[in-house]
């Protein structure tokens, strides 16, 4: 569960947003702070919502050496969490499984 809110702030000439303050996620599979200072993408980019914080978590792990489906199953946790409707989570899930099997060919 998400011990506090997130806050972040868009990045300028970038699309990127930076941690305003710390992300502390806590539930039964892993502990994590994401530090103040942290970059994303939010999602790589396609739009932000209701999962925001599971994307942050999700970059995060990838950034720190998480392999994919450590990071995949932590978001899928998160938008749980954060009540993402069911759709918009497969829809999600999919694209970032997909973009993590493209990375590899790369």
């Amino acid at each position: 569960m998400f011990k506090n809110r997130l806050r972040i702030e868009k990045l300028p000439k970038s699309k990127n947003w930076q941690l305003i303050n710390p992300l502390i996620w806590d539930d039964e599979m892993m502990t994590m702070s994401v530090p103040v200072g942290f970059t994303t993408d939010l999602t790589t980019r396609w739009f932000e919502g209701r999962h925001t914080e599971a994307s942050v978590i999700h970059d995060y792990l990838l950034k720190t050496g998480h392999p994919w489906p450590v990071a995949n199953e932590m978001m899928r946790r998160a938008m749980i969490e954060l009540d993402v409707h069911p759709f918009r989570r497969k829809i999600i899930m999919i694209g970032i499984t997909v973009w993590g099997k493209f990375k590899t060919w790369l």
